[in-house]
């Protein structure tokens, strides 16, 4: 839900308080960095020379519970005014921005290893879960179709492509709304 641009100051009287300028992004200030760090986290836990399954499923946890929170949020505009004039103009990410940035990557580097894509899908529902505005879901569902997609073939086994299929199934309530 974008909000529409303000009529009026639309930031506190002690903005200062809120804004530390410096030379480096922080998760406080920027979500999307706080996303990419844990998406860095999984894929480097997912490289062939890590390879620790558990390190990542634990990060895609946080990014389950983090794009959930998301989900209930409404965004502000991009736009920042005192009522009379335009005095900032920032860069707001989309729900599907964010979306995208916590999932694509991680799919794209999960082929064959069924835990984590299990994990992926648990997720993605978790988010769903706390979706408020319906028209957020079809993002998290195309994330769901990608990844099954990616399971059936990218799984070595047919036990395995079934594991997921049926979490798949069992899950899908949660982004089908």
């Amino acid at each position: 839900m974008e909000r529409a641009a303000p009529d009026r100051a639309d930031w506190p009287a002690d903005l200062l308080c809120y804004v530390s300028p410096g030379c480096h992004r922080n998760p406080e200030q920027d979500v999307a960095f706080g996303l990419q760090q844990l998406v860095d986290i999984a894929l480097k836990a997912l490289s062939p020379a890590v390879n620790d399954t558990t390190t990542a499923i634990m990060a895609l946890d946080y990014l389950g519970e983090l794009v959930g929170r998301l989900a209930r949020r409404e965004f502000s505009g991009v736009l920042r005014g005192d009522g009379q004039h335009l005095r900032v103009l920032v860069r707001v990410y989309s729900f599907e921005a964010y979306v995208q940035l916590a999932f694509d990557l991680v799919r794209e580097n999960v082929r064959g290893n069924p835990a984590v894509l299990r994990r992926l899908l648990r997720a993605l529902a978790r988010a769903a879960s706390q979706v408020h505005d319906p028209a957020r879901l079809p993002v998290l569902r195309e994330q769901a179709t990608l990844l099954l997609a990616c399971a059936q073939a990218s799984l070595g086994t047919d036990y395995e492509r079934r594991e997921v299929q049926c979490l798949y199934d069992e899950l899908s309530a949660a982004w089908t709304g």
